[in-house]
């Protein structure tokens, strides 16, 4: 009967011995020198990794936007180099606000209808956008003073005639909220009809 080789089971241990022996027996100094606590070396693999967290956290982020959010951002991005070669240029300024409302920035939406109304008075869009987000708002008072902008400019401008009729039922005015639905039915009665069916669905 053949016996155990012991020589070759110690051989065998030998290198895990020998590792854990390294970490007991050899200095720091040695240790650095070896390059096993090199800190320089950790360091780098510890930025490697904030890295690739990082560039990770940015992915999911972006895909986790919306993709409308993306969408505009983009459009905006297009309007804003636009603006820069035409600053005068109101109705650019419109179209920006309105994208940053779609994102539901109001605050920047505000900012640039303003910005729009100042390079262009004449441009009803900028007033009926603006009220829109004071009607929304709840700011009643607000959201009409601005409808009443665009009509003047535009009476025939029909979404702004409907917004000055839903406000005024708003604020409890019903003989105005009245006027202003059959004004809206004189210019545009498909388009009344349409908007009465959307707040009937809702």
């Amino acid at each position: 009967m053949r016996s155990p080789d012991l020589n070759s089971t110690n051989k065998e241990k030998e290198p895990a011995l020998l590792s854990e022996s390294l970490f007991k027996q050899v200095n720091r100094h040695d240790a650095l020198a070896a390059g096993i606590f090199n800190p320089h070396r950790l360091l780098y693999r510890c930025l490697s990794i904030l890295f690739v967290i990082h560039i990770f956290i940015l992915a999911f982020s972006d895909v986790a936007m919306p993709f409308s959010s993306r969408h505009y951002q983009k459009k905006i991005s297009c309007l804003l180099k636009q603006l820069q070669n035409d600053p005068g240029n109101g109705k650019i300024c419109n179209t920006i606000g309105f994208y940053f409302y779609k994102m539901g920035n109001h605050q920047m939406a505000i900012q640039y209808y303003l910005k729009a109304i100042d390079l262009a008075p004449r441009y009803p869009l900028s007033y009926n956008n603006l009220g829109v987000i004071y009607l929304r708002a709840d700011q009643y008072k607000r959201a009409k003073h601005y409808f009443h902008k665009a009509v003047e400019l535009d009476p025939h401008y029909i979404k702004a005639v409907c917004n000055l009729g839903v406000t005024c039922f708003k604020m409890k005015n019903y003989s105005g909220a009245m006027k202003w639905y059959k004004i809206a039915q004189g210019i545009d009665l498909e388009y009344v009809n349409k908007r009465k069916e959307h707040f009937l669905k809702k």
